[in-house]
């Protein structure tokens, strides 16, 4: 396995680059070279910045996942029906 899949496969990072580096045209040669610049850089680094990134998001999923319940719970709601209700008939919703 050459550098750069060896890079993707550790980093897990092949499937998150692919569309940022398709949307600046790079496509996967852009990718390969974000893989080979990052598995040329300091690993320590990438491996703190790896673990900070982790602790941030296993603090925050419960977070999100409150958030996500609730705004399903919105959507879903008496409000939603007011509130297309109010667009159509073109008047102020009347949220109770």
């Amino acid at each position: 396995m050459d550098v750069a899949a060896e890079a993707a496969r550790r980093f897990f990072v092949a499937r998150h680059l692919l569309a940022p580096a398709r949307s600046v045209g790079g496509g996967a040669q852009g990718v390969l070279e974000v893989v080979r610049r990052l598995a040329a850089g300091s690993q320590a680094a990438i491996a703190h910045t790896k673990l900070a990134l982790n602790s941030w998001l296993r603090a925050a999923g419960p977070a999100f996942d409150a958030s996500l319940a609730l705004e399903f719970l919105d959507m879903t709601g008496p409000d939603v029906r007011e509130g297309v209700a109010a667009i159509r008939e073109k008047r102020p919703p009347n949220f109770s």
